[in-house]
């Protein structure tokens, strides 16, 4: 457990970074329950021994949000009982959102604030982002382990980890 916050639930899977249950997170006057639901960055450098916990874990589904280019750059590794969801939360390469690697031109044509990157990533992938909450809602209310990610575990993954904590009766 992290010292930051010791009732979140913090794992170590090596080769994964940012990797972290949202077990412990208050929602209401209860928490979320351990072992049910994780977030992290992208599963493409992970070890061996990551692989065994997340095995250990009992983990069901992979949720990857990343985009084609993304994955076909750095794609996940087939893991033996875990099966793999592609979301494509963005449907193409954006500058500050997504991690592939995309020419100059590229950038500076998608370049814009961060807010603006925000309000893009919701609109542009409302039919990809409702399939995958209404995908872990139905795991949670079965109680099948999942974990979710984008490349970095920050934006996509973070929009997706609020969706699912507000249904879960999370505050803002």
């Amino acid at each position: 457990m992290g010292k930051k916050h010791p009732d979140r639930e913090i794992v170590k899977v090596e080769g994964v970074r940012n990797f972290r249950g949202l077990g412990g997170i208050r929602v209401g006057d209860k928490k979320v329950k351990n072992g049910l639901c994780y977030r992290c960055a992208g599963l493409h450098r992970i070890t061996d021994n990551g692989v065994k916990t997340l095995q250990n874990l009992a983990i069901r589904y992979d949720f990857d949000l990343r985009t084609e280019r993304e994955k076909g750059e750095k794609p996940d590794p087939a893991i033996e009982g875990l099966t793999l969801c592609e979301f494509d939360i963005l449907g193409d390469p954006v500058a500050g959102l997504s991690r592939e690697r995309i020419t100059r031109k590229e950038f500076v044509s998608q370049s814009m604030p961060m807010e603006d990157l925000y309000e893009l990533m919701v609109s542009k992938a409302t039919n990809r982002l409702s399939m995958a909450f209404s995908f872990a809602v139905a795991c949670l209310l079965k109680g099948e382990r999942f974990l979710f990610h984008c490349t970095e575990g920050k934006d996509r993954t973070g929009l997706l980890a609020a969706l699912i904590l507000g249904v879960l009766g999370a505050s803002k």
